[in-house]
C-alpha cells in the first residue's frame, strides 16, 4: 500500500493484455480498487483512461454499465483519454450507447478512438457524436465485427471529410477496406471539391493507412487539408493516375514514409509513372512497394532518391531485379547514398518467415552478389524479421507502433503461468462480480467510509 502511484498503476496494466481481437474488460480491476483508498487511484487510472469493449457475451451490457457509470459520475468521464470498442454481434443499443459514451467524453480528454464493427441503424447517432470528439489524435475504424461479420459502410466520402475536420489535433488515422461509399458524382460544377475543404485544418495529421476507400481526388482534396503528411500507407492503387501524381506532387516535401501494398496487374494498367516524384522528394526515408509498382530501373540513379534509409522491395523470383539493384548499389558516382537497409521480398503474402528472399530464388551467384554488394557499402540486407514483435505485425497487418501499443510488456515478461492464473481466477468467479465486467464498480464501493474529497460524485450516485 505505500507504493508510489506511478508504480502501482505499471502493475495493475499487467494483470490483462489486450490484442486487436481480445478488447474484453479488465474484471480484475474493479476487485483491486476496492482494496484502500490509494489502489482505488491507481486502479481507476487503468480502467477508464483506456477503456476496452469487447465481450463477446455481454457486450452490450458492458458498453450499458460504463454509460450508466460515465453519466452518474462525470468526473470518471475526464480520464478517458482512449476507447478501444469491438463489437461481435451488433445487438441493438450497443453503437447507440457507444455514442453516447463518446458524446460525453469527446470534448474533454478522449484523444484515441478505435472501432470494430457497429449497428448500421444506430450510425447516424455515432457519426454525430464523433463530430464532438475534437481533441482526437488518432483513429482507426473497420466495418468488420470482431467475429468477422460484415457491417453497413461508415458513411460516404463527403460525410466523412466533414467528420474529420471537426478533428484539428489528429495525428494518425486508418481505415481498413470497403468502409466508406464514394458518392461524389460528376457534375458540372466548377467547385474544385464538391464538400468544403478548409486548407491546413488537419496540419498535424502526419499518419494515414487506407485500405481501398479513398481515391486519387479524394486524396487530393486531403492534401489541402492535411499538407504535413509523413506516413502514407495505401493498399489500392489512387497514385497510379494524373490526380494520383498530383497528389504524391502535393506531399512532395513532408512525406518520409511510403507504403504500397497492393501491385498492379500490369505496366499497361498504370496510366503514369511514379519513379520522377520519388526520386526528388527530400525527404523520403524509408520506401516499400513492389518492381510492378517502381521498376528497379528507377534506382540506376545518382541524383535521385538522396535521403532514402530503408528499402523494401518485392521482386518476382529469378526477375533480372535484382541484378539491376547490385548494379546500382555498385556504381560510381553512387546511387542511393543515404541506404541503410535493404529487404528484397518474393513471397506476397504474411508467410511466417515474412517472404524473404533466399538464393535459390534467384539465378546461382545473383544473391550472393547482391550480398556483397550491400556489405562493400555498409548496408544491412534484412533477410528475416528482427523479433516477434516485427512478425506479429505483419501477420496482423498492422504497424509495429500499433502492436507495441497492444503489448505493453515483453512476451517473456508474461509466461504460461500467468495466463494459467488468470484463466484459474476466472474460474472462481462467481455471479456477485458479473457488475464489475460492466465497469460499475464505484457503485458497490461507494458504501465504504473511506473516501478523498474528489470522490464526492462517487459517494452520491
Amino acid at each position: 500500500m505505500y507504493l508510489p502511484p506511478e508504480i502501482l498503476v505499471k502493475i495493475f496494466r499487467m494483470t490483462k493484455r489486450c490484442t486487436p481481437y481480445d478488447l474484453a474488460v479488465n474484471r480484475t480491476l474493479p476487485k483491486l480498487a476496492r482494496v484502500n483508498k490509494d489502489w482505488l487511484a491507481a486502479a481507476r487510472e487503468v480502467l477508464y483512461s483506456n477503456v476496452y469493449l469487447g465481450n463477446q457475451e455481454n457486450l452490450a451490457d458492458t458498453v450499458k454499465h460504463l454509460l450508466r457509470t460515465l453519466t452518474q459520475a462525470p468526473h470518471l468521464a475526464t480520464r478517458v483519454h482512449a476507447i478501444y470498442y469491438g463489437s461481435f454481434h451488433m445487438i441493438r443499443s450497443e453503437t447507440a450507447n457507444l455514442a453516447r459514451i463518446i458524446t460525453l467524453c469527446g470534448p474533454l480528454n478522449l484523444r484515441h478512438l478505435q472501432i470494430h464493427g457497429y449497428n448500421g441503424y444506430e450510425l447516424k447517432s455515432l457519426r454525430e457524436a464523433m463530430k464532438k470528439a475534437v481533441n482526437l489524435h488518432s483513429f482507426q475504424i473497420s466495418r468488420f465485427s470482431l467475429s468477422g461479420m460484415e457491417c453497413s459502410p461508415f458513411c460516404s466520402v463527403a460525410q466523412f471529410f466533414e467528420i474529420l475536420q471537426c478533428w484539428p489535433d489528429l495525428r494518425s488515422m486508418m481505415l481498413y477496406q470497403d468502409l466508406l461509399t464514394d458518392y461524389w458524382t460528376s457534375s458540372k460544377s466548377k467547385k474544385k471539391f464538391p464538400f468544403p475543404v478548409t486548407p491546413g485544418i488537419l496540419s498535424n495529421l502526419t499518419r494515414l493507412e487506407d485500405r481501398d476507400n479513398l481515391y486519387a481526388k479524394h486524396l487530393l482534396a486531403l492534401t489541402h487539408i492535411a499538407p504535413n503528411l509523413a506516413t502514407l500507407i495505401l493498399t489500392a492503387l489512387p497514385v497510379f493516375t494524373p490526380e494520383g501524381l498530383s497528389v504524391l506532387h502535393g506531399w512532395k516535401d513532408s512525406l518520409t514514409h511510403l507504403i504500397i501494398n497492393t501491385d498492379p496487374e500490369s505496366a499497361e494498367t498504370r496510366d503514369v509513372e511514379i519513379g520522377d516524384v520519388l526520386a526528388s522528394m527530400p525527404n523520403l526515408r524509408i520506401l516499400e512497394l513492389s518492381a510492378k509498382c517502381l521498376p528497379s530501373t528507377a534506382f540506376d540513379t545518382h541524383i535521385g532518391f538522396l535521403s532514402l534509409q530503408q528499402l523494401t522491395y518485392r521482386i518476382e523470383k529469378q526477375s533480372d531485379d535484382l541484378d539491376i539493384l547490385t548494379k546500382s548499389l555498385l556504381a560510381q558516382p553512387p546511387c542511393l547514398p543515404a541506404m541503410r537497409q535493404v529487404a528484397v521480398r518474393t513471397d506476397y503474402s504474411f508467410s511466417w518467415d515474412g517472404g524473404f528472399a533466399k538464393t535459390t530464388d534467384f539465378r546461382e551467384g545473383a544473391f550472393a552478389a547482391f550480398k556483397a554488394a550491400c556489405a562493400g557499402r555498409g548496408i544491412r540486407l534484412k533477410e528475416a524479421f528482427d523479433n516477434e514483435q516485427q512478425r506479429k505485425a505483419a501477420q496482423m497487418e498492422m504497424s509495429e507502433e500499433q502492436v507495441a501499443g497492444y503489448f505493453e510488456m515483453a512476451a517473456d515478461e508474461i509466461d504460461s503461468e500467468d495466463e494459467e492464473w488468470e484463466t484459474e481466477e476466472d474460474d472462481d468467479d462467481t455471479g456477485e462480480d458479473d457488475d464489475d465486467e460492466g465497469l460499475s464498480h464505484d457503485e458497490d464501493f461507494s458504501e465504504d467510509e473511506d473516501h478523498s474529497e474528489d470522490e464526492e460524485g462517487d459517494e452520491e450516485w
